[in-house]
């Protein structure tokens, strides 16, 4: 806030300067005028008037531009901020040689450490045993040489009480204002409940499903909270085995079967495009692998489709340590019209980073974000956050899983523009459905489904 004052000041300061060296030059050259000189002198007062709204013009463009850059840190801050305060994760950040300068209050949850406590350790001091410390000092030495981050990588760490715990971080580097690679930021998080169990068993499940996909894709409509209107649709995968695509992807992550099974589902949603009308839009995931793959980039051009009606998700789950790359691929997508979307932005750090660093044309609130957003001042706080961050990006804002009214008054109060959920319509695999909501377009919340 201090900081803003001194801009301000220094912006009026510079503005009266001008102003008054400005009437003096316009005296000047009225005189000039009236007594007909034409000669050097009103030459050089001309060209000084000239000079001085050049001035005028460049400062008043630098200070926009200083203002918005300071307003758009000022929302990340926040952004950042808000999604720490609802996050289990352990946010962190540190130096080229692995000392931490940032730590979110998750360590205190994984560790037992307050945030302040680890900031200046080194995190080789804070892994449990000698095997883990060792792997860690390789690991930071190949990455600081390469100057790339690392994605789901296991260590063991040292709780306050002495116990062992299991973590799984991944890290992208962190750049100082030169682009000189200055550190790393990351995100760790316990094994359990998201470790793969029967990696042998998933893995031949998964090779029997590649071989023959027993699939369906059920379709959902995005409203536009002002009007009720169907802007598009989300094409969501369901296997017949009755297990859910969180199972399926979690495994096949596990397994390293991300993107054949990615592609499988991609190109099954990605059929279903000419069967939706004009003017709508269709929804579909899609992992960092598969837009990082030149392949499917390369069909998906050739393809014939209206890409101009595709919208790619881009979901929290992946770690990207290559944002560059990943950054030139959505870009070279952008150019045939094909828009971007970060799903599940607030479940944790990789979908806030996503935004970040992707510059999205749509976020999609994590309906976990959604839950109690009426009455969850931080969960509110977050949602305002992001709703201005997609302001200064030129983004929209969807929000996902509305099951209640108040849900979806909150959002609406919030300045979210669309919605998703089972309030407003479920998914379903029904072309005579799909065909009412192709005549109607229009949905309130509660119709029959």
């Amino acid at each position: 806030m201090v900081e803003r004052v001194w801009l301000y000041l220094l912006v009026a300061a510079l503005a009266v300067h001008l102003a008054l060296s400005g009437a003096g030059q316009v005296v000047e050259l009225r005189e000039l005028t009236v007594s007909g000189e034409r000669g050097g002198q009103w030459v050089l007062a001309v060209a000084g008037l000239t000079a001085l709204a050049a001035v005028v013009v460049t400062s008043l463009a630098v200070a926009r531009r200083l203002l918005d850059s300071r307003r758009e840190l000022e929302l990340r801050t926040r952004a950042v901020a808000a999604a720490e305060s609802l996050s289990s994760e352990w946010l962190w950040e540190s130096d080229l040689d692995g000392r931490l300068t940032y730590s979110s209050e998750g360590v205190s949850s994984l560790l037992g450490y307050p945030p302040e406590a680890v900031v200046g350790v080194s995190e080789l001091d804070l892994l449990h045993d000698p095997d883990s410390r060792s792997r860690a000092q390789q690991l930071l030495v190949r990455r600081r040489t390469a100057l790339s981050g690392w994605q789901d990588v296991e260590l063991t760490w040292r709780h306050r009480d002495g116990r062992p715990v299991r973590l799984n971080g991944s890290a992208v580097v962190v750049r100082d204002n030169k682009g000189r690679v200055a550190g790393f930021r990351g995100a760790r998080r316990p094994v359990g409940a998201d470790a793969p169990v029967g990696n042998e068993d998933a893995r031949a499940r998964l090779r029997a499903f590649l071989a023959d996909p027993e699939l369906d894709v059920a379709l959902q409509p995005l409203i536009g909270l002002a009007d009720r209107r169907i802007v598009g649709v989300e094409a969501l995968a369901r296997f017949r085995d009755g297990r859910g695509p969180d199972e399926w992807f979690r495994d096949a992550r596990a397994c390293g079967m991300s993107k054949q099974l990615d592609i499988v589902t991609f190109e099954a949603a990605a059929a279903l495009l000419d069967e939706i009308p004009e003017g709508l839009l269709l929804s579909i995931n899609a992992g960092p692998d598969l837009l990082l793959d030149p392949r499917l980039r390369r069909r998906l051009v050739q393809s014939g489709l209206p890409l101009h009606r595709l919208v790619l998700e881009v979901t929290e789950h992946a770690r990207v340590t290559d944002y560059a790359a990943l950054s030139h691929a959505v870009e070279s997508l952008r150019e045939h019209r094909i828009r971007f979307a970060i799903d599940d932005t607030g479940a944790g750090y990789a979908s806030l980073n996503h935004v970040l660093q992707l510059r999205p044309d749509v976020i999609k609130l994590d309906r976990g974000l959604i839950t109690g957003v009426e009455s969850d001042p931080a969960r509110r706080s977050l949602v305002t956050a992001l709703v201005l961050l997609a302001l200064e990006l030129g983004a929209s804002v969807t929000g996902e899983g509305i099951e209640t009214p108040g849900q979806l008054e909150a959002l609406e109060t919030l300045g979210v523009d669309h919605g998703q959920g089972y309030l407003l319509a479920r998914p379903t695999f029904d072309r005579a459905r799909w065909a009412t909501w192709w005549a109607d377009r229009t949905l309130a919340a509660g119709s029959p489904v």
